[in-house]
């Protein structure tokens, strides 16, 4: 008994870390550019708290302009609302975010950068690695 016991435990503690893994790696399939060469930018937001229910356009403003996304072959701007009762709550626990507003930047197969800022988005497109590094470096827990 206390074989079978053990081995039903092994079985469990196997099996949901692939499960997470499955979902994890689906998710971000989704999410990701359909085309080599374009990114896709998500913006994850929690209005709980916040006065009415929409982003702050000055969270979105680099991206105002159709043309300027296009300039950086940004095929795709989505803000996503976090609820822990919608279904798009499944992003926090995957990505575990701390805060919002949470910009996620994908190209066609996985995820470039995950940021607090828009503007690193835009350093990361630029190629500004450099500058990125040193932010990281002078912020710890960044």
């Amino acid at each position: 008994m206390k074989r079978w016991v053990l081995l039903l435990l092994l079985i469990i503690f196997v099996c949901i870390p692939i499960v997470y893994e499955h979902d994890h790696a689906e998710l971000i399939q989704e999410m990701a550019a359909k085309e080599f060469g374009y990114y896709h930018v998500y913006v994850f937001w929690d209005n709980e708290g916040a006065e009415g229910s929409s982003l702050p356009a000055s969270m979105l403003r680099p991206f105002d302009s159709e043309d300027f996304r296009q300039s950086l072959h940004i095929a795709r701007l989505q803000v996503v609302q976090l609820n822990p009762q919608d279904p798009n709550y499944r992003y926090v626990k995957v990505f575990e975010m701390k805060r919002t507003p949470t910009y996620v930047l994908l190209d066609h197969q996985k995820v470039l950068l995950e940021t607090s800022e828009i503007e690193d988005i835009l350093h990361y497109l630029y190629g500004d690695a450099t500058w990125l590094r040193l932010k990281r470096e002078a912020k710890p827990g960044y």
